[in-house]
């Protein structure tokens, strides 16, 4: 046998702490593609909200893990960003967010997403000195400090709106460099400033006094040329100073003392430039450096040593270039590295959860194939891993890979290795698919044991299991083995029970001593103690029977209770009533396909499948892991898992092994912001006038009916498996989950007041501690408003009291017309039949036989009356009479009956009126009854020979007018008719005028407004 020995890194340990060697191929990359403006990435920084900004040389990108918005110049737009080439970015304490560009000044609106600019303009002395900005700073005064390039440092006074300039012509003791780089106010109140080409200058701002530091004058600092600052929150004595050429320097501002560290042999540290562009520190203190052609530099100050990360051409993991212009950690302690034209890095600094032993062609420390068929851990802590091609074993402490080479001619042509079993003194079985079973011991190494010459059923071993007494149990396509403890024999002990024709994929003895056999066809439990053999198999009726009967790998955990992984589901077997409880895709396992099975000491399962790995907990949470986790790939093999000494987790697959300490896992615990970036209205971007991520309150109209809202948790550890749970308060009554869906989306929403709130959670399920809150009013259309309902209510009652009135007007007119009616009939055809009747009875009794003509004459006379009172009263009840029309031609027949009677001339003009105009029955009688008692007035009375009758109407009003040239009458002289009288009483009864008038002749006018 020839060993190989090689060092794997970072296998032994099983600390926490994160060292750049281990990252230096971790590195996820921000270009374009992802919506990045332009690649060169020269500021950046995570606002108090959570968004991340990135100033490039084209536009200030705001990132929200999901999609950037990108903020330009633009031309004849006074609220647009002022320059596209983003120097510095800086949020003082308000959280405003101040941008320094090549063109002027800027602050960030957040509520209206616009911006405020200041420039230079050299017709007012109190402007900002240049236009160029370098570097921003704020001090405890709430002044805003600007450095420029070549153009001096600038205190902004935000109270009265003016610039205060310092440059090195203003005093003869003032800045000594016009191209300031850098800022930063210590706890004492002194401005220190970093420039190109003058060293660090200190303004004391009570003294109103400046001191410098020079290489010329000052110990330790290695070059006039600063760059960067960097003050580390734990340790306010310190500033970490980057230089052009000089390295990394601190400065102990209490003593004033200057330590280099400069990146070269002479200091014996690892590392490739001088020149550091940007510093920031995690959370361990360690230094994170940004460099001119040196990538990423980790500094530790502890040891005083420098880690160099570069770019690897052929790694697309690896940072993408060697020029670091800036670098940043956000909350949850990802380093974000900008380059010069390569775009920018996002590296996570948290504890990885899983670590892997990878093959790789060209690199010879990993394993020797990439399919993992197989993993064993020994007593001693050393791990087997046996892959389609070999044996490798990973030896504990020391991390080194021992490359086991089986000499295959030796022993047989075909030797792949499908399971591995170790006994307690440290010796491995091994069993091949198609060359049966071989030995390794470190005295004797690999010895070919068990092949179909020696008993074994079939060279085809697919499972190798050692139990509690030592002895060692076979499983292959041709049933079960045994070989006992301290012998070299096989044993058939199932063959009474077990159909042998049936592949074994898997064995396990319980907490109980029983035999559990994993098959192609179902499950099968074998008890030595009272030789009982019980089988379970799938029955599509039974819910409680096993999910599959092709069995993949088994568990026994602390508790005894037996898990069984199948090719579709998981299964846990319930003694009490002898069946089963299935777990699947809907329960939120990953995938249904179980391959490997561990427990933890928190009784937690550890299960591997055909689409990553999952973790299920007692109360029945489901916890799944992807590649983005860390995973080596997502598809493991049947039973390859293993637990070693220390209590770390092995699941070998498809592209290695990965591994674990589930102790040691760490969770990210940032809770995270949450905000709403998006509202649409109809599937469409709504501008509105205030930025969706600031406002507090929005209002619809109600048919804006349906819109949706998106937001984001911004946790940019992996934005993809950020969860999300929202609600709208007055709509809904529960939250909703919505998974990693962030948006939703409401339709229909009724008129009225709602909250909308979302929540959000990181990766790993740690969920914004505040949600995020719009209230939303949408306003009821006019027909739904308060004052439209009580408009239509009060409308109502008025329709219905006008409608109620113009009924009781209508029988009271009703009313009058039959009252009327009775009174003609009464006073006009009564008094008529009354003298009828007196005639006759005059007649009849013959007292007066020489006047029974003249009496008969009479009663012919007033039976012709009658008809013709009787055809008035017809006439005007009659709806179908009922215009101005049809009176005019009433009157007009009437006249014609007289003209055949008389010889007086009658003219009648009724021209120009409205023959549509519709009038009430009582008008027409009345109106009627006046005319023709007028028009008998003239030809009985007043022996007129012309008589004229004029029907007239105007806007406002309906005149009648009779005149004749008779002989007329004194109006004051006391007369025996009736005619003038009814004729007043039926005008006064339609609330008209009459004017009778009698000199030469007689003329009646009658006016009644319309």
């Amino acid at each position: 046998m020839k060993i190989l020995r090689i060092t794997l890194f970072g296998i032994v340990s099983i600390s926490n702490l994160i060292t750049a060697q281990s990252l230096e191929n971790s590195f996820e990359r921000i270009t374009h593609a992802q919506g990045l403006s332009q690649l060169t990435g020269n500021a950046i920084l995570q606002d108090s909200h959570g968004f991340l900004w990135i100033g490039t040389n084209d536009g200030l990108n705001r990132f929200d893990g999901y999609n950037f918005r990108v903020f330009r110049k633009i031309h004849g737009d006074s609220s647009s960003i002022s320059g596209n080439s983003i120097r510095c970015l800086f949020e003082d304490s308000q959280s405003n967010l101040w941008i320094g560009t090549r063109n002027g000044l800027n602050r960030f609106d957040r509520y209206r997403e616009s911006f405020v600019s200041w420039k230079h303009d050299p017709a007012e002395a109190n402007t900002i000195s240049g236009d160029d900005i370098r570097a921003i700073c704020e001090d405890r005064d709430g002044s805003i400090w600007i450095g420029t390039h070549k153009n001096g440092l600038n205190r902004f006074d935000l109270r009265i709106g003016k610039f205060q300039h310092f440059k090195t012509d203003t005093t003869a003791s003032g800045l000594n460099h016009n191209t300031v780089s850098a800022l930063y106010q210590d706890t004492n109140g002194r401005i220190w400033v970093g420039t190109m080409g003058g060293g660090l200058n200190c303004y004391n701002i009570n003294a109103d006094s400046w001191r410098y530091f020079k290489t010329a004058n000052k110990p330790g600092l290695e070059s006039d040329y600063i760059l960067t600052f960097h003050a580390p929150v734990a340790d306010s004595s310190i500033l970490w100073i980057g230089t052009y050429g000089g390295g990394l320097i601190r400065l102990n501002i209490s003593t004033e003392i200057f330590t280099p560290f400069l990146n070269d042999e002479k200091t014996k540290t690892a590392g490739a430039d001088n020149r550091i562009f940007a510093i920031t520190s995690d959370n361990q203190g360690k230094l994170w450096l940004g460099t001119f052609a040196g990538g990423l530099l980790h500094f530790d100050p502890f040891n005083n040593s420098f880690v160099s990360i570069k770019n690897q051409a052929s790694a697309l993991t690896s940072l993408s270039a060697n020029f670091v212009r800036s670098v940043f950690i956000d909350r949850s302690n990802i380093l974000w590295a900008g380059t010069n034209i390569n775009g920018v890095n996002k590296l996570d600094l948290k504890p990885r959860k899983f670590n892997g032993i990878v093959y790789n062609p060209q690199d010879t420390t990993g394993i020797d194939n990439q399919i993992v068929n197989a993993v064993a851990a020994t007593p001693n802590g050393d791990i087997w891993i046996a892959t389609d091609t070999g044996l490798n074993r990973v030896l504990y402490p020391s991390g080194e890979i021992e490359h086991l080479d089986l000499n295959r001619s030796k022993i047989h042509q075909r030797m792949m290795i499908k399971t591995l079993a170790t006994e307690n003194d440290g010796s491995l079985w091994i069993g091949t698919f198609g060359s049966g079973i071989f030995h390794y011991d470190s005295k004797t190494g690999i010895q070919h044991v068990f092949s179909t010459i020696q008993g074994l059923s079939d060279d085809r071993v697919r499972s190798l299991y050692v139990d509690q007494l030592g002895n060692l149990w076979i499983g292959t396509v041709a049933g079960v083995q045994l070989k006992k403890y301290a012998s070299d024999n096989l044993q058939n002990p199932l063959s009474d029970y077990y159909d042998q024709s049936i592949p074994v994929t898997c064995l396990l003895e319980d907490s109980s001593g029983q035999i559990w056999i994993g098959s192609l066809d179902g499950l099968y439990c074998f008890s030595r103690r009272g030789k009982s053999f019980r089988k379970f198999y799938h029955e599509a009726q039974n819910v409680k029977s096993i999910s599959h009967n092709h069995i993949n790998t088994l568990l026994c955990d602390s508790d005894g209770t037996v898990w069984i992984g199948t090719q579709y589901g998981l299964n846990s077997f319930d003694p009490l009533d002898n069946g089963f409880v299935n777990y699947d895709e809907t329960a939120g396992l990953p995938n249904s396909y179980i391959c490997g099975l561990l427990r933890d000491d928190s009784g937690r399962l550890w299960i591997s499948t055909n689409n990553g790995l999952c973790r299920l907990s007692k109360d029945g949470s489901v916890r799944n892991f992807d590649l983005s986790d860390g995973l080596v790939g997502i598809e493991f093999m049947d039973n390859a898992c293993a637990q070693d000494r220390a209590g770390r987790f092995y699941f070998g697959g498809i592209g290695g092994v990965t591994w674990f300490d589930r102790n040691g896992m760490q969770d990210n615990i940032i809770h995270p912001k949450v905000a709403l970036t998006h509202f649409r209205i109809f599937e469409q971007p709504v501008k509105l006038d205030s930025a969706i991520t600031a406002r507090t309150q929005l209002e619809l109209n109600y048919d804006q009916n349906f819109f949706s809202f998106e937001f984001a948790s911004l946790d940019f550890t992996r934005p993809e498996k950020n969860h999300y749970r929202y609600k709208m308060q007055g709509f809904n009554r529960d939250w909703i989950d919505a998974d990693t869906r962030n948006y939703a989306s409401y339709t229909n929403l009724d008129p009225g007041s709602y909250t909308f709130l979302v929540e959000g959670s990181n990766n790993d399920g740690v969920w914004s501690e505040q949600p995020a809150s719009l209230e939303l009013i949408i306003t009821p259309p006019f027909w739904g408003t308060t004052w439209f309902r009580i408009f239509v209510l009060l409308a109502g009652i008025a329709l219905v009291t006008l409608f109620y009135q113009l009924r009781v007007h209508k029988l009271l007119e009703i009313e009058r017309l039959r009252i009327q009616i009775a009174s003609d009939l009464h006073d006009d055809i009564g008094a008529s039949l009354t003298r009828i009747s007196l005639y006759s009875d005059l007649i009849n009794t013959g007292t007066v036989k020489e006047k029974s003509g003249e009496f008969l004459q009479k009663i012919s006379n007033l039976s012709r009356e009658l008809v013709a009172t009787m055809s008035d009263v017809v006439w005007s009840i009659d709806a179908r009479n009922d215009t101005l029309g049809d009176l005019a031609y009433r009157m007009l027949d009437f006249i014609n009956t007289l003209r055949e009677t008389n010889n007086q001339t009658i003219m009648f003009d009724f021209a120009g009126i409205d023959k549509k105009r519709r009038l009430a029955g009582l008008e027409r009688q009345n109106l009627y009854l006046i005319f023709k008692e007028a028009l008998n007035n003239s030809l009985k009375h007043a022996n007129a020979s012309i008589i004229s009758v004029k029907l007239k109407q105007n806007p406002v009003s309906i005149l009648l007018e009779i005149c004749d040239d008779g002989q007329g009458f004194k109006q004051d002289e006391k007369t025996n008719g009736h005619g003038l009288r009814n004729m007043r009483m039926r005008a006064q009864q339609l609330e008209a005028a009459l004017e009778i008038t009698s000199d030469d002749g007689t003329k009646v006018v009658f006016q009644k407004k319309l």
